[in-house]
């Protein structure tokens, strides 16, 4: 029989849980800086911890971290697409 947690033992989960969507915040954040690299890695731990925040009120937030990483995509290309549109010198951006 599996036994509840005591108040302390899920004050300790939920401040992992917190962290852990805290690093995921993180990682995306630095993917714009980093050409997505962490926010590769953000993903990652993303989908491997899902499980582990089910039926927690930080699941909604991990939920919605694909499509952050989408929009942060667009916003990239959109920046990186305009600026050789309006002839700035793109030969300088690593691609």
């Amino acid at each position: 029989m599996i036994e509840p947690m005591t108040e302390s033992e899920d004050s300790l989960q939920n401040e992992k849980d917190k962290n852990i969507a805290l690093l995921v915040y993180l990682l995306l954040g630095l993917g714009f800086l980093t050409g997505g690299l962490t926010a590769v890695a953000a993903m990652i731990i993303n989908y491997i911890k899902m499980d582990d925040i089910r039926g927690t009120w930080i699941e909604r937030h991990l939920v919605g971290n694909p499509f952050s990483l989408a929009a942060e995509y667009l916003l990239v290309w959109t920046v990186v697409e305009l600026s050789c549109f309006l002839d700035m010198d793109c030969s300088s951006w690593v691609v």
